[in-house]
């Protein structure tokens, strides 16, 4: 809100606004923010060109393709807290970084994937829960086992919903993968 003052000053150009700080109002909530569970790194070692094109990934240790993006993933409670108070950030939903579950072809694998995910979401978030909350992660491969996952992620570990990509990777023939896309028709 901003204030408006009158005066008798003659007509003029009307004076530049004042500088505002860039604190979000008191109350923001930040929906739908990224994070990486610490057993999802070897995956990002594994897709590292996808957020850092001139990094190349030969396996080793995945530890060292790690960059700024993984990093800022991995923190919850450290600087990601502090930058929340510093911008007036006071809760913030959480969720598994893109493309979580759903960027596995195997079934099982995707399945156990946001299971993990979401025990572990649930534990941090249960560290402070008065600025976090979690969106679950489910595999939709199967419909079923996914409203399941939701269910059991909502009911048992307090997250308030799911998010869900448009698209799920699957096996595809001879060994290869592509996406089914979950668009209207």
């Amino acid at each position: 809100m901003s204030n408006i003052t009158l005066s008798s000053a003659p007509p003029g150009p009307p004076a530049a606004p004042k500088a505002t700080t860039k604190r979000a109002p008191k109350g923001t909530i930040a929906i739908e923010e990224a994070v990486l569970n610490p057993s999802g790194v070897a995956w990002m070692a594994a897709t590292a060109s996808l957020f850092n094109p001139s990094s190349s990934s030969s396996g080793g240790n995945p530890l060292q393709h790690l960059h700024g993006h993984t990093t800022q993933l991995l923190d919850i409670h450290s600087t990601r807290l502090a930058q929340m108070d510093a911008y007036g950030v006071e809760y913030m939903l959480l969720s598994l970084t893109s493309p979580g579950p759903q960027g596995q072809s195997s079934p099982l694998a995707a399945a156990n994937l946001a299971r993990e995910a979401n025990d572990w979401l649930a534990g941090e978030v249960s560290k402070n829960p008065a600025r976090f909350g979690a969106l679950a992660s489910v595999s939709m491969h199967d419909a079923e086992e996914a409203a399941g996952e939701v269910r059991r992620a909502v009911k048992e570990l307090g997250m308030y919903g799911v998010i869900i990509n448009d698209y799920q990777e699957v096996a595809g023939g001879e060994g290869g993968s592509g996406k089914k896309w979950f668009d209207t028709e």
